[in-house]
């Protein structure tokens, strides 16, 4: 008998035992590039495929209009699914309000066990953000004049109910795999910059967070704070408001491939705050600052023709150094904020140190509420946020006001409503005694006089007549 069983013929050796390994280990086998697959030839159709391929199956599909009555009534079968996340229901309820919520096939999916019980799978976050929209938008329909108040969906039914912890776990669609796929970006991007796959998923990504950057500081936010940036949003705001963005993202991506290597933060981060710096209160481009800017950038990438006191002096040494120790940089502490004065000295024409770009103590301490500001547009944007946010401040506690003031008016309210019933019971009950004590003088032949059935009513008053005669 051999010492070691012989090795299958028909599979990997590797496969017997896999179950056996850690999963880190697991994936070391299958390390390596993917295998390249010849690029295949169109013989038939998709449908045809599909066609061909199709088997029977209890998985049954039907598109719905889904109202917010209708959600209701669905999530009352929404009893094992995982917890559902605030912050993505008004994330959803946002995009159905701005009628940006599109039938993308992606379905919602019921399970359901060998006993026959069903039970939503996924959508539960989709059908709490339509009611939650539908809720806003009655309240107000003149601010929504885009507002989805139905769900135009798939539903799939007959899933296994075990499956479930299979579902939403690939790889999610990104913002910059969406400006990838948009056909704007061939009318922005420079053709270098789109010679190959590779590159073109560089610039777009480039331009994906550097446009959330310059959303956060139109919005008075630090990138810290980590508000969402909708993806139907970050086009919207690219395409109608920040074009030129696109400009600086070209720019900087190819200062970086200059022999200097010296851009040594986010390149993301300098495209967005040099643009932010460039910009006049009304969103245009000042082009002498852009051109002051972007040569700046190009020199500091080149290490060359920076001038000792200089602010891209000061700025080149603040990079090395933050390069050159290690740890973890805050990015706004380190990043954004030494930048920012930098760009302001850089434009201004002044001298400025290496450690004079270094937040201090109170700079940091105050950064959340009020970080350095860049002078225009950034100075512009965040005097409006903190203004508005100051509105909305205002607005909720009036609404708090309104609230307690209708809570109180349907407490005193209710307390009316409670006397009035007690005053028609108690006039109810000396109804009921004059008409008893009337009956009974009848009865024994004596009259009723007016002073006794005053006496009587106020007894009444007093207290309830007794049930015996």
């Amino acid at each position: 008998m051999p010492k070691h069983p012989a090795k299958s013929t028909t599979r990997p050796a590797y496969r017997v035992v896999v179950a056996f390994l850690p999963v880190w280990l697991f994936f070391d086998l299958l390390s390596g590039d993917v295998t390249p697959m010849a690029t295949p030839e169109k013989t038939k159709s998709l449908s045809e495929l599909i066609d061909e391929c199709s088997v029977a199956s209890e998985i049954e599909s039907v598109t719905l209009d889904i109202t917010a009555e209708t959600a209701k009534a669905m999530l009352g079968f929404n009893t094992t699914n995982r917890p559902l996340s605030q912050s993505v229901v008004k994330l959803y309820a946002n995009e159905m309000l701005r009628g940006k919520w599109k039938l993308n096939g992606e379905p919602i999916i019921v399970g359901s066990d060998d006993k026959g019980a069903v039970s939503i799978i996924s959508g539960q976050h989709r059908l709490h953000a339509l009611i939650h929209a539908c809720a806003l938008y009655e309240a107000d329909p003149s601010s929504y004049p885009y507002a989805t108040t139905a769900l135009h969906t798939v539903v799939i039914t007959g899933v296994p109910i075990e499956a479930a912890d299979s579902v939403d776990l690939g790889m999610g669609r990104k913002h910059a795999h969406v400006l990838y796929r948009d056909e704007w970006i061939a009318t922005v991007i420079p053709k270098e910059w789109s010679k190959t796959n590779s590159r073109k998923a560089k610039w777009c990504n480039c331009l994906a967070t550097a446009a959330r950057l310059v959303w956060l500081r139109a919005g008075g936010a630090t990138v810290s704070s980590a508000p969402k940036f909708i993806v139907s949003e970050m086009i919207d705001f690219i395409k109608d408001d920040h074009k030129d963005l696109c400009k600086y993202v070209s720019s900087i991506l190819s200062a970086s491939e200059e022999d200097g290597g010296g851009l040594k933060i986010s390149l993301p981060y300098i495209a967005a705050l040099c643009y932010v710096a460039s910009l006049n209160e009304d969103t245009t481009i000042d082009k002498p600052t852009m051109e002051l800017l972007l040569d700046a950038m190009l020199r500091i990438a080149q290490n060359t023709g920076i001038n000792p006191g200089t602010a891209e002096h000061a700025l080149a040494a603040h990079w090395n150094k933050l390069s050159s120790t290690p740890g973890s940089k805050d990015r706004d502490l380190d990043i954004v904020g030494p930048f920012v004065k930098a760009l302001n000295a850089i434009v201004a024409g002044e001298k400025i140190t290496p450690a004079k770009l270094v937040l201090t103590k109170k700079e940091a301490e105050l950064y959340s509420t009020h970080p350095p500001l860049l002078v225009g547009w950034d100075e512009h944007s965040f005097i409006n946020a903190v203004e508005l946010r100051a509105q909305q401040a205002l607005d909720a506690a009036a609404d708090r006001k309104a609230a307690t003031d209708e809570k109180e008016s349907a407490r005193s309210a209710k307390e009316a409503a409670r006397a009035i019933k007690e005053t028609a019971a108690a006039k109810a009950a000396v109804d009921k005694a004059t008409a008893k004590a009337e009956v009974d003088a009848v009865k024994a032949n004596v009259p009723v006089k007016p002073g006794v059935m005053s006496a009587m009513a106020n007894v009444v008053r007093r207290k309830p007549v007794s049930a015996k005669s």
